[in-house]
């Protein structure tokens, strides 16, 4: 996914405009929200983050994962890892990647 890969090269205004063109062409796409989202947070844009989580978890109440960003960046920036493979964005925290 493009976005992904412009997110990658700190091209972070690239990278919203292409999550917002994917949206609109497919707005059933639960990930687009996901990427969006967590892309807005990342450039500390807390407030437009968290109205594409709260988009998402309206059109998903089922799925937990924007309940869960939602409040993860109700905390603040991210201090944690960003995992991407070509489709999609997550967050993990430090302590899910340590050894035991």
């Amino acid at each position: 996914m493009l976005g992904i890969e412009l997110l990658k090269l700190d091209k972070f205004k690239a990278a919203v405009r292409n999550f917002r063109n994917a949206l609109l062409l497919q707005p059933d796409r639960k990930q687009g929200y996901t990427n969006l989202g967590i892309c807005l947070w990342l450039q500390g844009k807390t407030q437009a983050a968290l109205e594409v989580f709260d988009d998402g978890f309206k059109k998903y109440p089922e799925d937990n994962v924007f309940k869960w960003y939602r409040e993860q960046c109700q905390k603040g920036p991210p201090q944690t890892v960003i995992q991407t493979d070509s489709e999609s964005l997550s967050i993990m925290p430090d302590n899910l990647l340590s050894d035991p």
